[in-house]
């Protein structure tokens, strides 16, 4: 409850422009179901950005047997990458399937093919970063500080579910709309058992700007090193 504690003291009065919340799956996160896709039920359209493991793409998903069309994000791992890698984006299915919330990004589905394709929500003004680099003429205060909050409480749904995310920032918050926004990316998110305080991580690419000094020193990843990160993230902008 520190995100909200925080921003209470300090934000407490103001008026804020938020989404409404989804409606919770009630699941566990050891409960969570991956929906198994076939390849001809989406296309690709084109490329929105590539990453250390795979590149991210514009599509359209059409389920099986439905006449629809839905605009979705297709993650596709480079087929290069080692078995390690096909397990970390494995995991983060996992993860993302795992929880639902309105500032959270939802997994739709996963395809299993000669590379690991994850299929998630599109959104449609892409990453927060490139966002605020492209119309800070017209960002004020208050789409700053709606932002801020929706991003605490999407962290603060993590924290109760026992996942620590390991890699807040604003190029892993997506934007649906110039006033909600998403947190994505959980390729470095482990979830933690109930009683569990920490992560240890045994190495591997980490976002070392964003890191808090345990995380640097020791490679320990808390909910509180995801609130360091937070701060970084709100610091930049």
């Amino acid at each position: 409850q520190f995100f909200f504690s925080f921003w209470s003291c300090f934000y407490g009065s103001h008026s804020l422009q938020l989404v409404e919340p989804l409606t919770p799956s009630g699941q566990a996160p050891n409960q969570a179901l991956l929906r198994i896709l076939k390849e001809p039920e989406f296309k690709k359209i084109k490329v929105l950005g590539s990453g250390a493991f795979g590149t991210v793409y514009k599509g359209l998903w059409v389920p099986e047997g439905e006449d629809v069309k839905i605009p979705v994000a297709i993650k596709v791992l480079r087929e290069a990458t080692s078995p390690k890698a096909n397990q970390e984006i494995l995991d983060e299915a996992y993860v993302m399937a795992s929880v639902e919330h309105p500032h959270v990004c939802r997994l739709l589905g996963i395809c299993l093919t000669s590379t690991v394709q994850l299929i998630t929500q599109l959104m449609p003004y892409g990453c927060l970063l490139d966002y605020v680099k492209e119309k800070k003429d017209n960002i004020g205060s208050q789409h700053l500080l709606n932002w801020c909050v929706q991003i605490a409480k999407g962290m603060n749904y993590l924290e109760e579910r026992h996942l620590v995310h390991r890699d807040l920032a604003a190029r892993n918050v997506l934007v649906k709309t110039p006033h909600h926004v998403k947190i994505t990316d959980f390729g470095l998110a482990k979830l933690l058992n109930a009683d569990e305080k920490e992560y240890h991580a045994d190495g591997g690419k980490v976002p070392i700007k964003w890191m808090a000094l345990e995380s640097i020193m020791n490679r320990t990843y808390t909910h509180q090193s995801d609130v360091w990160s937070y701060g970084k993230t709100n610091a930049l902008y």
